[in-house]
């Protein structure tokens, strides 16, 4: 079972056309770390307080703290960003079905080297009529704990099934718990240090009807 706590987003323009389409929605990944971020990654960076730019790394400076990234549909590249202005990389984009997709790599390879020497153009073309090449369907029943960044609600999704389910903050907790492997009496344990203001058999009997409900709908 994979998870991660990652953010929501929806394509506005078209400086990433065609392999990014305008409304469609994108997961980003938090960078933990500067070493995480890889020239040709697709990248969410927010310039103060305006609207983010969802943009190809193709720069990298040695410690990692700054780069440059630039639209696959633009001429110029982008200022210098700093790591810390970064949201997220992309882990996955909606497809024109609203199916899950994950990037693949030889394609960032090929546009960072087509800006580089000129052909970028040529593939946008055939990426133009061929989107589909571009991304593989995310497989297995991978799960991503969403946390959309508009409305601050968190979901979690479900890739196999595309569906989307939204959670309470104490059924986030939960869900984190359950995937850090802790058992029933653990969680119910480690939430009754956060609540102590809520009786033990009652959060017991929460935590307990929220993992049934996980199970119902397959979550876990």
């Amino acid at each position: 079972m994979e998870g991660w706590l990652v953010i929501l987003c929806r394509i506005s323009g078209y400086s990433m056309y065609p392999l990014l389409r305008q409304g469609r929605k994108v997961l980003l990944k938090p960078i933990a770390q500067p070493h995480e971020l890889r020239v040709g990654d697709v990248v969410a960076c927010r310039p103060g307080a305006g609207e983010p730019a969802i943009h190809r790394v193709v720069k990298i400076a040695d410690d990692g703290r700054l780069f440059i990234t630039k639209g696959d549909n633009c001429r110029r590249s982008d200022p210098t960003w700093k790591l810390s202005q970064a949201l997220g990389v992309m882990v996955a984009a909606e497809d024109a079905g609203g199916a899950w997709c994950e990037p693949r790599p030889c394609v960032a390879r090929l546009f960072v080297t087509g800006q580089r020497w000129g052909f970028v153009r040529i593939l946008r073309f055939f990426f133009r009529f061929f989107p589909g090449l571009g991304w593989r369907r995310v497989a297995g029943r991978r799960k991503w704990l969403v946390e959309d960044e508009t409305s601050g609600m968190v979901f979690l999704i479900d890739s196999a099934t595309q569906s989307r389910h939204s959670l309470t903050p104490v059924a986030r907790e939960i869900w984190e718990y359950l995937h850090e492997g802790k058992s029933e009496a653990e969680i119910v344990r480690a939430l009754h240090d956060v609540y102590t203001n809520i009786p033990a058999e009652e959060l017991r009997a929460d935590v307990s009807r929220t993992i049934s409900d996980f199970r119902r709908l397959k979550l876990i």
